[in-house]
């Protein structure tokens, strides 16, 4: 199920700057990969913030209204 869905994620265009959307297997019940996802999405944001993506989708929206 990993490999297709990182398969079917390539198949989006990627933002400028950004890196290949990481897929994390998990399993709470049998306390498999929580860990993982944690440190994967603090990456994500810390990237973001890095490349000023956060920043820039607060402008966009601010402009728009939102």
């Amino acid at each position: 199920a990993k490999a297709e869905l990182t398969r079917a994620l390539g198949l989006f265009a990627p933002t400028e700057g950004s890196a290949p959307t990481p897929v994390v297997t998990l399993s709470a019940l049998e306390e498999r990969g929580v860990a993982e996802l944690f440190s994967e999405a603090k990456a994500y944001v810390e990237r973001a913030k890095a490349i000023g993506a956060f920043a820039g989708r607060r402008a966009r929206d601010r402009r728009a209204g939102r």
